[in-house]
């Protein structure tokens, strides 16, 4: 069993390794939305500049955001490959539907916050 075994944990399916990816991104796409409240906030203070900073910043991180929101639903979708074994393909829709579900709930976060700040700019 000893080196069976030593064998088998050496060996990550590709989908594991991009599971964990998304998961570190999904972090990394959480702190850029806490980031883009605060450009927000920042942005909806009165300024007697016509050259906003942060509201450039808000353009900015918005685009990456909404690019990463697009990226990271592809890889989703794409780790159910046709190619792949069949031994681990429930386990691998489950690890699918668990990162869609968060990827769901940031993109709630994401929209709720837009919708926020979109209205205040209005006001």
């Amino acid at each position: 069993m000893g080196s069976g075994g030593a064998i088998g944990a050496s060996y990550t399916p590709s989908w594991v390794a991009r599971s964990e990816r998304l998961k570190t991104d999904m972090a990394v796409l959480k702190d850029r939305i806490t980031k883009l409240k605060e450009y927000h906030s920042k942005a909806l203070l009165v300024s007697f500049d016509s050259d906003n900073a942060a509201s450039s910043h808000v353009d900015v991180l918005t685009r990456e955001v909404q690019a990463s929101f697009k990226r990271m639903d592809g890889e989703i979708r794409g780790m159910l490959q046709p190619d792949a074994r069949d031994d681990d393909l429930q386990v691998r829709q489950q690890v699918q539907r668990q990162l869609a579900q968060a990827l769901f709930k940031l993109s709630v976060e994401f929209r709720k916050e837009e919708t926020r700040f979109l209205n205040k700019m209005e006001a």
